[in-house]
């Protein structure tokens, strides 16, 4: 990051807090990670990486401050400057906290959108063994919303429970798809988040739902006209391909076992669009290390496939083969292996290599060009926390 970007990433996090400094405690912590790949065939693409080798999918410093404001209040803000971005600066998490008995906290403000299992640490690299959580599956547009949160959380007998109740809104411009770049704006979005531990076993199980708008984007502006064209002749096809107020439900499981050496962690996820041209997607993975010393070896597989309405696809081709293809290429179809090793060279930081391997099932000859497409990728990166 240069030096400039790196200031501004300063006074912009102490601009933030400065109103607190004066009468509360402010704690600041930071991480850091520097990544490098590149893919090693000429025409593969995987992750934001090609077969020149860039420092920048996989790039990124942040800096979290927390302020005791006294009276169990607290303010948290989290700013992010990410290699993909192009360094610009972003606030990940902007929230005040009110922590109403030791069980019961109240966030509001915006934060984390709990998706994953991982969701509160998809930024830090340093606190997982991956590279980057698997792309197949952690790949939402959207990764924080503005709105509240209620957090519960308690023992039931030897059982650690924990209840997340969410609601508010998020919005997304300029989200890089697999061949357009388009806008996403989620309303009415709530949320619940199950939990429940017990030694070195960890249950979650999550459903969500929204009103999504999808603008921009060549695609999405074709879908609309071509949805006001055949409105007369075929309403229910015109009301499919119309990406304005679309229900989206968003269901999840996931269970890690952390337990001596060994970790395995696992999830599925189901994503719904009612009516839509967007298709529906199932996608899972699994994961398992072994500490060794210093070192953790890891392999992950992972598994994404979409449940599309094939007699749309064909309809699609014979009115539009461009838009057929750009609703090809929102399909998913694809096997993904990783293999990888965690080194921890230093107490606040770690080396890590990894090579994945991408089996995309999809037609390729119905995709938009250079899209698709089976793909490996070598990856590096350290991580650290300061």
């Amino acid at each position: 990051m240069r030096f400039a970007q790196a200031c501004r990433l300063g006074t912009a996090i102490a601009a933030v807090m400065a109103a607190s400094v004066a009468q509360a405690e402010l704690n600041l912590n930071g991480f850091m990670s520097v990544g490098a790949g590149m893919t090693t065939g000429s025409d593969e693409m995987l992750y934001g990486y090609d077969d020149k080798i860039s420092f920048q999918p996989d790039s990124l410093v942040g800096i979290q401050a927390m302020a005791d404001l006294d009276n169990n209040f607290s303010a948290t803000a989290q700013l992010t400057a990410r290699g993909s971005d192009n360094n610009e600066v972003n606030a990940e998490w902007a929230y005040l906290s009110y922590q109403a008995t030791p069980e019961l906290r109240i966030n509001a403000g915006r934060q984390r959108m709990p998706l994953y299992m991982y969701s509160d640490y998809l930024d830090v690299g340093y606190a997982y063994h991956w590279v980057s959580p698997p792309g197949t599956f952690y790949n939402s547009p959207i990764s924080s919303f503005n709105g509240l949160s209620i957090n519960y959380s308690t023992y039931v007998g030897d059982f650690e429970t924990g209840l997340q109740v969410v609601g508010g809104s998020a919005s997304e411009e300029g989200v890089r798809g697999s061949s357009f770049e388009y806008d996403i704006h989620f309303e009415n979005y709530v949320g619940a988040v199950a939990t429940i531990g017990y030694g070195p076993v960890v249950f979650r199980a999550t459903y969500q739902q929204t009103k999504m708008d999808l603008a921009g984007g060549s695609a999405f502006e074709g879908f609309a006209a071509l949805a006001g064209m055949v409105a007369a002749s075929n309403p229910e096809l015109a009301d499919e391909l119309v990406t304005e107020g679309v229900d989206l439900t968003f269901a999840g499981l996931g269970v890690s076992v952390d337990w001596n050496s060994l970790l395995f962690v696992a999830e599925v996820r189901e994503q719904k669009y009612k009516d839509s041209v967007v298709p529906d997607e199932l996608a899972y993975y699994g994961s398992v290390a072994y500490q060794v010393g210093d070192f953790m070896p890891y392999a992950s597989v992972e598994r994404a496939e979409s449940s599309g309405e094939r007699e749309m696809a064909a309809t699609l081709a014979a009115l539009s083969p461009a838009l057929a293809g750009a609703r090809n290429a929102m399909d998913e179809d694809r096997h993904t292996y990783t293999a990888g090793v965690r080194y921890n060279f230093h107490p606040s930081a770690a080396l890590k290599a990894e090579y994945t391997v991408a089996e995309d099932h999809r037609d390729t000859a119905g995709l938009p060009g250079g899209t698709g497409g089976d793909a490996s990728l070598v990856r590096f990166a350290v991580d650290a926390v300061f």
